[in-house]
């Protein structure tokens, strides 16, 4: 059993931990093209990490998903210090492979995706806490919602964070009403899993 297999059954996760690893031409593998799965149809991107966490390997481009931040600029004018438009806007981003980590755990990745309850959210936050000696500050409510809180906030602040997710969410990927996701870096990802399963 794998660590990532030991943290789901710990925290007794109804879905897989999802990986999620940005591509670009310097990473890029032809392998990935038969290993992932393309989406058929344009999708929230909610929804692709509930299809990774059901079992599903995928490579998303920004053409697939129909709220995934990529080079997509607000039209609502932002106060300059507040951060509401965290964006993988990654110069040559290629594709965004999403994964169930317990099963792929050869594959590379950039983070983690959880999906909690506020429950299994506290012993995140209390391992966090304990590790690093440090309040974990969340940077919640930014316009693009789940796609920029845990996946673009992770990559380029590396630091965990959490979703409480964004209105169409629920509605239209049917998470249920207690369940928020949680992201991580996967340089944190070895010291913060390993003292979850050991506790």
């Amino acid at each position: 059993m794998n660590i990532y297999e030991k943290l789901r059954e710990v925290l007794n996760l109804k879905y897989h931990p999802v990986g999620f690893k940005l591509i670009f031409e310097q990473n890029y593998r032809p392998e990935i093209e038969q290993k992932f799965e393309a989406p058929s149809d344009l999708k929230r991107f909610c929804i692709f990490i509930k299809k990774a966490g059901e079992g599903k390997a995928l490579r998303l481009k920004e053409t697939n998903s129909s709220c995934l931040m990529m080079n997509r600029k607000s039209t609502i004018p932002s106060p300059t210090k507040l951060e509401l438009n965290i964006q993988l806007d990654f110069r040559g981003l290629k594709y965004f492979l999403l994964f169930p980590k317990d099963l792929y755990e050869e594959e590379d990745f950039d983070g983690l995706i959880l999906v909690l309850n506020p429950k299994t959210s506290m012993k995140i936050i209390e391992a966090y806490v304990e590790l690093f000696n440090k309040p974990l500050k969340l940077n919640c409510g930014i316009r693009s919602g789940v796609c920029s809180e845990i996946t673009a906030y992770v990559a380029k602040r590396q630091d965990v964070n959490f979703s409480f997710l964004c209105s169409g969410a629920r509605e239209f990927a049917g998470y249920d009403e207690c369940e928020l996701l949680c992201g991580i870096p996967a340089k944190m990802t070895d010291e913060l899993l390993e003292k979850i399963v050991k506790e």
